[in-house]
């Protein structure tokens, strides 16, 4: 018969489960292009066992991704297969969702695919019902591609219209309803709100980006990095290795 002391030297020796492999998939609108998306492909570049694709497109909402052609003059695109971008504003034909998503490596039977959307700042005002409409193409097209659906949800802004706390709620409702719909369907996208976990810059800024490329004002130097580390934590949550 085993000894209790065997058993937990046997426990002590065996090999630690392997980690299951990620593919990763991120699109966003400008907020990815400046600091906040830096510390994103950070914690991209830093996670064990994972490849990923980041895209941001500045002037993009959900539409673009998936129904509509549209080239941003203020684009990002960096891979993990690739060497590292220098963050600038360049001009980019902003794929489908789908199409990124063709263009990934299949990978084996245990890699988990994950869809992270960063996406709201960019909707219409006054359009509610059209633009969650706009919305579920990219959905179903996360759902299909991938196992995971992750939504990241704009930051505290404060140009007015639109980006002020009302205009930022509204949109927050635009996603809801959204992911509401989505879910009578048997599909979940689960919702990042960034507006706890940001606050945005006192000086400086357009009322919009967090540590626009060109900012020099330390307040809105340390913001975009702060929200960005926030919802990495949030990520690392839902997604446990």
């Amino acid at each position: 018969m085993i000894t209790l002391a065997a058993a937990l030297a046997l426990l002590v020796c065996a090999p630690a489960a392997a980690a299951v492999p990620d593919r990763i998939v991120v699109i966003t609108d400008s907020h990815g292009v400046g600091s906040f998306g830096e510390a994103l492909e950070a914690w991209l570049r830093a996670r064990p066992d994972t490849d990923w694709d980041f895209f941001a497109a500045g002037g993009s909402a959900p539409r673009q991704w998936a129904s509509s052609r549209w080239t941003t003059p203020c684009g990002y695109h960096a891979t993990s297969a690739g060497p590292a971008v220098k963050r600038a504003c360049r001009e980019e034909t902003v794929p489908h969702l789908d199409e990124l998503w063709a263009a990934q490596p299949a990978g084996t039977s245990k890699t988990r695919r994950v869809t992270i959307i960063a996406h709201g700042t960019n909707y219409a005002l006054d359009a509610k019902a059209s633009e969650a409409a706009s919305t579920l193409p990219l959905l179903k097209a996360a759902f299909k591609a991938s196992d995971v659906c992750v939504w990241i949800g704009p930051p505290n802004m404060t140009r007015s219209p639109g980006f002020d706390a009302s205009g930022v709620a509204y949109k927050y409702s635009i996603i809801e309803a959204a992911l509401a719909a989505a879910k009578k369907t048997g599909h979940v996208c689960s919702l990042v709100d960034s507006r706890p976990l940001s606050s945005y810059p006192k000086l400086g800024g357009d009322g919009i980006h967090y540590h626009w490329l060109k900012t020099k004002d330390p307040d809105s130097l340390s913001q975009g990095p702060k929200w960005g580390a926030a919802v990495a934590a949030k990520l690392d949550a839902l997604l446990p290795r």
